[in-house]
């Protein structure tokens, strides 16, 4: 619904907007849907590299990477990590933290050109770290630094002057906004324990799901799993950290019970999923590819449950989008999966250190108890259309950002 006054929103974004698969496709979805809330939003996108896309080792690698053929540069990127690791930690870390301030100068001159009346993005730490403006700044994120240098291996075994960077780059950007959206309340707590953002400023929006049913308006009735026929699906970017190998323990699991069961793989293959007999191999799936999305849709319909037992989640928009085909997920009780998933309404959330065969236990109940899992079903699709979803995101943020207008305004006007 469009708003009675349009609000000039500048919208950070060092990502292309068109593209739907960029950080896993928060920004495009974010943009189009505040576009479709009657907010009138200036793309303010810094050009260069910023410390944290994967281009923030490109100042120490090789001048000739480009003749490394991609086969290898894995490996190269890991031994210039390790030499990293060795390098005097005052040297990386400013190199870190100037590269940061260099882009958000950028941003600076983007936002005083374009004169907007509320700055606005996701994931935005690096382009706030240095910014100086009277602009009032709302930020949303689903991550903090604190959490995903903690919790994502990648990002673990990188430098610690990287890590103390981040860290530092995230205190200087949370200092600035005027309010912090976060997808969950995980991250929304360790922004006011681990960077001191007065709880009154942060918010919780869950985010939204970007794989959706073509005929949204027509209702889904799946059919509950049962013995002979329990069709699970896995959708890993990352297969480690999302434990890709611990879902085919699960499956295989069910199978040594007399389950017929087949685990459906959205993503890279490990050496075990390209072995397993229970594993049913769909490849890397793009959110820009038509074709993809379709493919994605339709093994959400056929699957009756998504498994995401991940190590560390921000968030989870997998479950987001089982929801809307009103699949339940069974999740780890890490980051924000508690969020995405509510426990016994509209899926099950286990201990992080919940073994595979506690899974299989949960599953095998559902397959004996279909009243069940057509309540969780009911209520994931229900939960998906009402608040799962960026429209819904994008109602919540735009009266947050007038809020923070308002507030504005009110606080320049002279005392009577």
């Amino acid at each position: 619904m469009a708003r009675d006054a349009r609000l000039r929103v500048g919208f950070i974004s060092r990502w292309i907007l068109e593209d739907a698969s960029a950080l896993s496709g928060m920004p495009a979805a974010a943009w189009a849907a505040l576009g479709r809330q009657g907010l009138e939003l200036v793309h303010l996108g810094p050009q260069g590299p910023s410390p944290y896309s994967r281009r923030w080792l490109q100042a120490f690698l090789p001048a000739g990477r480009a003749l490394v053929p991609a086969a290898h540069r894995t490996r190269l990127r890991r031994k210039v990590e390790a030499m990293l690791d060795r390098v005097p930690t005052p040297f990386l870390y400013r190199r870190i933290i100037d590269s940061a301030v260099a882009h958000s100068r950028r941003v600076q001159q983007l936002a005083e050109r374009a004169r907007p009346d509320i700055l606005f993005g996701l994931c935005i730490s690096v382009e706030l770290c240095a910014l100086e403006t009277t602009t009032p700044i709302v930020y949303a994120s689903d991550a903090t630094a604190r959490l995903i240098n903690a919790t994502y291996p990648v990002h673990a075994r990188r430098p610690r002057a990287y890590h103390r960077a981040s860290d530092e780059i995230e205190r200087r950007s949370l200092q600035r906004v005027n309010a912090a959206i976060f997808a969950s309340e995980r991250t929304r707590r360790s922004a006011v324990e681990d960077y001191g953002v007065p709880p009154a400023r942060t918010f919780v929006v869950p985010m939204g799901a970007h794989v959706v049913p073509a005929e949204s308006d027509q209702p889904l009735r799946p059919d509950p799993p049962g013995p002979g026929d329990v069709e699970l699906v896995c959708v890993a970017a990352d297969p480690v950290r999302k434990r890709l190998d611990f879902c085919i323990d699960v499956a295989e699991e069910l199978a040594r019970r007399g389950l017929r069961v087949r685990l459906n793989q959205v993503g890279p293959p490990t050496a075990r999923a390209l072995q397993s007999s229970v594993v049913h191999r769909a490849g890397v799936l793009r959110l820009s590819d038509p074709a993809d999305r379709r493919r994605h849709a339709a093994l959400l319909r056929r699957s009756h449950l998504l498994l995401l037992p991940s190590l560390g989640e921000m968030f989870g928009i997998a479950p987001c989008e089982a929801a809307h085909f009103g699949r339940p997920s069974l999740v780890s009780d890490t980051g924000g999966l508690p969020t995405a998933v509510l426990h016994e309404r509209t899926g099950v959330v286990l201990p992080l250190d919940a073994p595979a065969e506690r899974y299989a236990d949960e599953i095998e109940k559902l397959c004996r108890d279909p009243a069940r899992y057509r309540r969780l079903s009911e209520a994931a699709l229900l939960r998906a259309r009402t608040e799962l979803n960026w429209d819904a995101w994008a109602r919540s943020v735009a009266s947050i950002l007038e809020d923070v207008v308002r507030h504005k305004a009110r606080a320049a006007q002279p005392a009577s």
